[in-house]
């Protein structure tokens, strides 16, 4: 048996016991197969959104009427545009960890996103929790924002098979849906990535520090080239939580003009066509009495 699967089936026990009676309540879970399922889920969900408890069961879908979601979540809209990260599990009581991820699964994912997302389309039963997310995110569209979709199928065994990555290929998504697997190794490398990200920025000319509501916020300028030599240091670990990271350059306008502008012959501008890099840290330590260039100390660092 693959260590990751039983450090995995291990947190589910707990997790199992946590949601036991929301399950129930809210969701009319009781049977421990189930329960178990929905605790993987859960585990997915927290895990790749970094959410917390609440906010994670807040998510969940599933039951009867879930159309093949088991989860939803959307972020906040940004540019006109708003992200959806649509989640189905399928846990394996046997835990060998050598299933592929069924092809009925992604097929009904499949028929989901080209469903909820035209708001002209009627749909068949949902259920409460899911009916009234899909909802929100049909008068979105129709207020004219773009829905940008994150497929995220998990289990605890192997990705889809060929069959189901040729299905994906002929429902012709375009650029507006990824299709990502997560399983108890992506989990597992995820939770163990928990180790901080400690590291110095130098940061160009004159900065703005602020603090309020027991905050501190540094507004500066960067070289291109100090964020470039910063993911070669520490890689994807400073991108884990990063939803650019799996939408990439290809259909999102966000991220291609920030390419386009390091590309053309006005990158010196860029400073002023793009909104910035947010980082995020526990604690950044500065010397306030120089008056600019300041190399900035950081501690768990992420972009």
């Amino acid at each position: 048996m693959n260590i990751n699967i039983a450090i995995i089936d291990q947190r589910l026990i707990k997790i199992s016991e946590q949601i036991r009676d929301q399950a129930r309540e809210e969701l009319g879970i009781t049977d421990e197969t189930r329960l178990k399922s929905l605790s993987f889920v859960f585990l997915t969900v927290r895990t790749i959104l970094d959410l917390t408890d609440e906010e994670t069961f807040d998510c969940l879908t599933e039951g009867s009427g879930d159309f093949g979601v088991d989860a939803i979540h959307l972020s906040e809209e940004c540019d006109q545009e708003i992200t959806v990260t649509l989640f189905q599990g399928k846990y394996k009581q046997n835990l060998e960890g050598n299933s592929n991820f069924p092809e009925d699964g992604i097929s009904k994912l499949i028929r989901a996103i080209w469903a909820l997302f035209d708001p002209s389309t009627p749909l068949d039963y949902l259920n409460p929790r899911l009916s009234t997310k899909v909802e929100e995110i049909r008068s979105l569209i129709r207020d004219g924002y773009i829905p940008r979709i994150r497929a995220i199928v998990c289990n605890n065994g192997k990705i889809w098979n060929d069959i189901a990555s040729q299905e994906i290929q002929r429902a012709d998504l375009g650029d507006q849906a990824v299709f990502e697997h997560v399983n108890h190794d992506r989990l597992v490398a995820i939770l163990q990535a928990a180790k901080p990200v400690h590291d110095t920025l130098q940061f160009t000319g004159k900065a703005l520090v602020e603090d309020f509501n027991f905050s501190r916020v540094l507004v500066g300028r960067m070289a291109v080239y100090e964020i470039y030599s910063l993911i070669e240091r520490h890689g994807e670990r400073l991108l884990e939580r990063n939803i650019r990271r799996y939408l990439g350059l290809s259909g999102n306008r966000v991220n291609e003009a920030i390419r386009d502008t390091l590309l053309s012959e006005e990158r010196g501008n860029f400073y002023f066509y793009n909104n910035g890099i947010t980082l995020t840290c526990d604690k950044f330590l500065y010397n306030a009495f120089q008056s600019g260039d300041f190399p900035v100390k950081v501690e768990n660092l992420q972009i």
